[in-house]
């Protein structure tokens, strides 16, 4: 999903609630959901969203690697990657099949 469909749904929402709102307005508090989302991601290593999942940092540890082309030896460095986990509500509603 792009910003622009993200945007585009929820003017669709609130034009048929009647709400005033622009789109500027909806793509500034767009942009400031997701700033907000970075921030807790860098000082906290974590942003949950209810019934849709969270991200949390994960450190990776250096490892040995090659070069795909040369087959020479490297080491990879360590760093921190951003895992995500669904919510349960959303795995349940992705996968019925696997309901009991």
């Amino acid at each position: 999903m792009s910003k622009a469909r993200i945007i585009a749904q929820i003017y669709r929402t609130c034009t048929e609630a009647e709400l005033p709102v622009s789109k500027k307005l909806i793509g500034d508090i767009t942009d400031q959901v997701f700033a907000t989302a970075r921030e807790d991601l860098v000082t906290t290593g974590r942003f949950s969203y209810p019934k849709f999942g969270s991200f949390t940092v994960k450190e990776s540890a250096a490892r040995a690697g090659r070069n795909p082309q040369t087959g020479e030896p490297l080491e990879i460095k360590a760093r921190k990657r951003v895992k995500f986990s669904l919510a349960s509500d959303l795995k349940a509603e992705l996968n019925p099949h696997l309901k009991e």
